[in-house]
């Protein structure tokens, strides 16, 4: 809709004129200021309709800015588009006639042409900018922040004058409530660089920021409060804070919480670690296993194999995964019996870990498991299977290709079909085009083209056999191959 009312400032009437000013004014204010982040994109990719229809506003001149100046507290919504033309001295005219209003709503205008891509543009919107980034235009500052702060991504020139100015104010002890107000913003780039601040500084509230930080949505909020909450200080405060940090959903920040109450509370620390022993996360359980590795306080075999039989739900998966990873190779006959337990993650689970202890013992239930209700067995299965498809055989993939009663474990199946001696591959590859599902049979073509593309990765010699079968299947289902296909296979085959 703007764009068809610029050309009415540059050609209309007075009335019209103060009409169209009054709509643009109005339309800019609903733009919440992230979206300034876009809106010179967004105006200068319009420009590219704007000659044909447009034309009095593509043709404006330097001296039309100073027009659109005298239309009122309307003027810095117009001078802002004009900001963005695409001539040049329009938007060096129109940001030195930005540079005269001190009302706040200049400031996103000036930022975008901070980062103009004619220098002489640049330095000027750059001056202005700096000039009023100061405390008693911190109100105006702090709602134009999540623009001025995404300027610091820009890579056309070097901004940190800018980022530098707005890091200075926002750490003066003057705008600390400002500062504070920021913890609740929608933006994540104002929330983020308003936590870092206070985080910082050296204030008697620094705890109580810390205290909000984990109370964040944000992980990168938290992950920044963990990496400050180890330089403080042990405190019966700071303790509750780690805490509340040991129990965070996010695996970096209780794993770092861990270390940090080591240091803090050695002599607290065990039960925590032993705590972490069955967290969910394997990173978080690697930490807890090192630490009493190093103490050689608890047998972490006899401690997993014990705790499989009083646990269930995660607390079970957890040993079930903490076995595998400090067990050996015969403790796979703890977990058999979970292959068949009710609930799907422990079933996984138990593949997981019977993959790391040595899964050529049970090279069957992988196989078995391509047929699990759950998608998250079948993907654990495949990870073993995959590095040996061949011993599962051809036909027995493709058996249960057939049979399977679920899609992902259909494509499972037809994921090793794929990675089994190539004869073999192509000839059940070629065979599964005759599905009636259109989603297989495109993947089977997919197949089939990479089967093509990693043909000369190996010179492997057909025998009688293979060509036989490959040959009946040709004929059979040669009216599904493309005729590309079919040519590279015929010719192929001429050679065998």
């Amino acid at each position: 809709m703007i764009p068809d009312l610029l050309p009415i400032l540059i050609m209309g009437d007075r009335k019209a004129i103060l009409a169209s000013a009054n709509a643009i004014h109005r339309l800019l204010g609903q733009l919440k200021p992230a979206d300034f982040a876009r809106f010179d994109e967004f105006v200068r990719q319009s420009y590219s309709e704007w000659r044909a229809r447009r034309e009095p506003w593509y043709s404006m001149n330097p001296k039309d800015v100073g027009h659109l100046a005298s239309l009122g507290e309307m003027s810095v919504s117009l001078l802002g588009i004009a900001s963005c033309h695409t001539n040049g001295y329009v938007r060096e005219a129109a940001v030195r006639e930005l540079g005269k209003t001190e009302t706040g709503a200049e400031l996103p205008f000036l930022i975008i042409r901070a980062n103009d891509w004619v220098p002489e543009i640049r330095s000027s919107a750059r001056n202005l900018l700096l000039n009023r980034i100061r405390l008693d235009y911190i109100h105006h500052v702090v709602a134009w922040l999540p623009v001025a702060l995404r300027l610091g991504k820009m890579s056309r020139d070097d901004h940190s004058a800018i980022v530098e100015a707005v890091r200075a104010l926002f750490s003066s002890p003057d705008v600390r409530e400002t500062l504070h107000e920021g913890f609740e913003s929608q933006d994540q780039f104002v929330r983020r660089f308003c936590f870092e601040l206070a985080m910082n500084s050296t204030g008697a509230d620094r705890l109580s920021v810390l205290q909000r930080a984990f109370g964040q949505s944000d992980i990168q909020v938290r992950k920044a409060a963990i990496h400050k909450l180890r330089a403080i200080p042990p405190s019966s405060r700071s303790k509750g804070i780690l805490i509340q940090a040991k129990s965070d959903n996010c695996a970096a920040v209780r794993r770092e919480a861990l270390q940090i109450f080591a240091e803090h509370y050695p002599d607290e620390a065990a039960q925590e670690f032993q705590s972490a022993l069955l967290d969910t996360n394997s990173a978080v359980r690697e930490e807890a296993q090192y630490y009493f590795q190093k103490k050689s306080t608890v047998d972490l075999r006899a401690y997993y194999s014990g705790t499989l039989q009083d646990s269930n739900g995660q607390g079970l998966c957890a040993a079930v995964a903490g076995l595998g990873e400090t067990g050996l190779p015969k403790d796979s006959q703890l977990l058999e019996r979970l292959l068949h337990d009710q609930s799907s993650r422990v079933r996984a689970a138990a593949l997981h870990a019977i993959g790391k202890l040595g899964a050529d013992a049970y090279f069957e239930k992988f196989v078995l498991a391509l047929d699990d209700a759950s998608s998250k067995v079948t993907r654990e299965a495949l990870i073993v299977l995959s590095k040996k498809p061949n011993s599962v055989g051809g036909q027995r993939l493709w058996e249960i290709y057939e049979r399977c009663r679920y899609p992902h474990g259909r494509r499972g199946a037809l994921f090793l079909l794929a990675r089994i001696n190539k004869w073999d591959s192509i000839t059940f590859l070629v065979q599964s085009l005759t599905d009636q599902n259109d989603s297989f049979v495109d993947l089977s073509r997919r197949y089939i083209s990479r089967w093509f593309a990693r043909y000369n990765r190996s010179f492997a010699t057909p025998t009688p056999e293979q060509i036989s079968r490959l040959r009946n299947v040709l004929s059979r289902c040669n009216l599904l191959l493309s005729s590309g296909t079919q040519r590279q296979l015929d010719s192929l085959l001429e050679k065998f």
